[in-house]
Order: C-alpha cells, then structure tokens, then sequence
C-alpha cells in the first residue's frame, strides 16, 4: 500500500487535507479524473524508469489499484465513487523504437473527461533519440490518455486522445477513436512514431 513516505516530494505538506490534486467537486467523478490527469502521471514522471520497472511487474495491477485506493482517501474520503472493475489496472507492455511503453486499463469512466487507458512510454536508449541530453537528467517519457468525450454526433468514437507533459501541461492530440485498447495501442504507436495523423 502507498504512503505518504512513498510518494516524498509528490505530496506538499502545505497542501489542505482534499490532498494536492485538484479542486472540490463530486468525488465519484472527481476521483477518476484526478488520478488519470495528475496522480498517476504525477507519480509515474518522478522517475520514470522506476516507474516502468513497477509497470513491468506481475504485481502491477495490484500496486495500481493500492495507489488509486491512497488517491481515494485523498480526494473521496466518504468512498463514494464507485469500486474499479476486476479489469480495471491491468497493464499491457511492448518495446517500440527505443520506448517501452506501458498500457494501462482505468476503471471505466461514467463522464467526461474520465479516462478509459492510460500509456506510460519511456525512452530506453535515451542517448540515441537525445545525443545531447545531459546526465543524471531523467530519460524522455511520454503520458497518454483516452478520455471519455461529449457525444459529438452519432457516429462519434466517444474518446479522445491527450497528452500531459512532465511540468502538468495537457495536451488534446485531437484525434478521436473508439474506447478499446488496440485502437488505443494503435494511436499510441501512431504517436511515438510521430505519425499523428495517420
């Protein structure tokens, strides 16, 4: 289970006690937004090559939902949001062109902007996308969500692709698909390849 010793410079004593991630509102929606777009990449950004070793662990899932349960007591203290699903937190992991990347299944998000994955990419031969990357700097990653949109017409796909950067800059990738997983992985190599468009 996750502490706040485990989470060192994540958590900000001066923070009040709904916890640093955001403001007040409806915990049943506000917890799965908060995890997926602050705690999770919060988290996963300090050190993302040990992040990538958790993601790559049998445990993974459990560590996840450990995190999202210490998230929980955070920011729905009442335990109103309803419990993830037995799928929710598995993670799917592959190499790509110098990234591993790391595929990880969220509880299924009831409104906008829940998301419904999560992709965890960090570049493994560092020196060989970056020659001039200075040392002891951490290696390139990349955080991505599918989140759940507005219905924008009958035949919309229902999620959209966004990106958060390590200083907390969202980024909407503007590119729509279905709320599946191989579309997802599909977008996500799509992406790291630099091919957003295709």
């Amino acid at each position: 289970m996750a502490t706040d010793d485990d989470l060192g410079p994540l958590l900000d004593d001066d923070e009040d006690e709904a916890g640093p991630w955001g403001p007040e509102g409806d915990p049943r929606h506000l917890l799965p937004h908060v995890f997926a777009r602050r705690a999770l990449p919060d988290l996963l950004f300090h050190d993302p090559l040990v992040s990538l070793a958790m993601l790559g662990r049998e445990d993974a899932g459990d560590t996840l939902r450990d995190f999202w349960d210490f998230v929980r007591e955070r920011v729905d203290p009442g335990h109103d949001s309803p419990e993830p699903g037995p799928d929710a937190f598995s993670v799917r992991a592959f190499r790509l062109d110098g990234f591993v990347v790391a595929l990880i299944r969220l509880p299924e998000p009831e409104q906008p902007p829940g998301a419904y994955f999560a992709a965890f990419a960090v570049a493994v031969d560092p020196e060989a996308l970056d020659p001039v990357r200075p040392p002891d700097t951490p290696p390139p990653a990349r955080y991505l969500t599918l989140e759940k949109t507005p219905p924008l017409g009958p035949d919309s796909p229902g999620a959209v692709l966004r990106g958060r950067a390590p200083d907390g800059t969202h980024r909407d990738l503007g590119l729509l698909i279905p709320p599946d997983l191989d579309a997802f992985a599909d977008a996500v190599v799509e992406h790291l390849l630099g091919r957003p468009d295709s």
